[in-house]
């Protein structure tokens, strides 16, 4: 026979289970979303399944930039959100999107990752192109026009000529602004291209090409080099190199022989600007059997070279005029 005592405690938990499943079925999970993107605009846009059973009161966003740990919640009720503001034009960002029907329960998570993709070359304009001197090599820099949009170039191409001999090189710089010319020539004349370039997911933007101009400064020749000399009783013969054109285009004027107390020459040498050809300097009315200590160097538009010193010696007068080469 059952008591009293009995009867009541049968009756709770009877009470609680009918409770626990009607609160059970109360709760309402969202389903899936059906769509969930980014805007070019940068809005982050979705829609709900048409077989969506609960009642969505609002949606909460994560967002995420994986590679620097920045990240921002929001809640809303509509099935949009502008974030212009935060999330910057070609940067990838994690975005995390969850329903939440009018019982509370919260839906599952719904992933994407991606960026806006630009649409438009106009975007990676540049804002200048300049070459600046300082170091032991020039270089060339550039910066993008919109800075909001310095994300969006993935790498530069550039395009280098010079005015004298054409094309130089054509070469590619990712995540710089900024190369090294170290192949530039003083006095030579240089023209640069440089532009932007995007690599969207099946297609390549390349941005407006930005042009200038650059003169290399001026820098005097390296002193001259002894080549060769052909000595006699009372002259000596000297042949000596300059500096090619590949390596300094600017313009000679005067060969300098200092002899001391001896003699001192100066040849005027303009015609050897087209060609550099090797520079005879003759030394003459020289006394038989004797050393000459020579002081050369070279004078171009940027100044005087440092001078090399070399020794030559006259032959006696009954030995024959043997050239020596250096």
């Amino acid at each position: 026979m059952i008591d009293q005592h009995s009867l009541l405690v049968f009756a709770a938990i009877f009470w609680g289970v009918v409770i626990s499943l009607t609160d059970g079925q109360e709760k309402c999970v969202p389903q899936a979303v059906a769509e969930l993107d980014l805007s070019p605009d940068r809005v982050l846009y979705w829609t709900v399944s048409p077989e969506e059973k609960c009642t969505i009161t609002h949606f909460t966003v994560n967002i995420r930039r994986t590679n620097t740990g920045e990240e921002h919640d929001f809640d809303v009720t509509t099935t949009s959100i502008d974030l212009s503001s935060i999330v910057l034009p070609c940067v990838y960002w994690l975005f995390g999107l969850k329903a939440v029907s009018d019982t509370g329960t919260v839906g599952f998570d719904h992933l994407i990752y991606t960026q806006d993709h630009l649409k438009n070359e106009s975007r990676l304009a540049l804002n200048y192109l300049r070459v600046d001197e300082t170091g032991d090599h020039a270089r060339l820099y550039w910066e993008m026009e919109e800075d909001l949009f310095k994300n969006c170039a993935d790498a530069f191409r550039i395009s280098i000529a010079d005015e004298a001999s054409g094309p130089v090189d054509n070469f590619t710089v990712d995540l710089d602004t900024s190369t090294v010319l170290d192949f530039a020539v003083p006095c030579a004349t240089y023209a640069f291209e440089v532009r932007a370039l995007y690599y969207g997911p099946n297609y390549i933007l390349k941005g407006p090409v930005m042009q200038t101009n650059h003169v290399e400064p001026e820098r005097v020749l390296n002193p001259p080099k002894l080549r060769g000399v052909t000595a006699g009783p009372t002259s000596v013969n000297t042949t000596w190199s300059l500096d090619s054109l590949s390596t300094n285009r600017c313009p000679i004027k005067i060969f300098y022989v200092d002899g001391g107390d001896y003699f001192n020459i100066s040849i005027p040498i303009s015609e050897y600007n087209d060609k550099r050809e090797s520079v005879l300097a003759i030394l003459d009315a020289l006394m038989p059997s004797s050393m000459y200590v020579l002081k050369v160097s070279v004078e171009n538009s940027a100044g005087v070279s440092n001078q090399t010193t070399a020794a030559v010696q006259t032959l006696d007068l009954l030995t024959p005029i043997i050239p020596e080469k250096c």
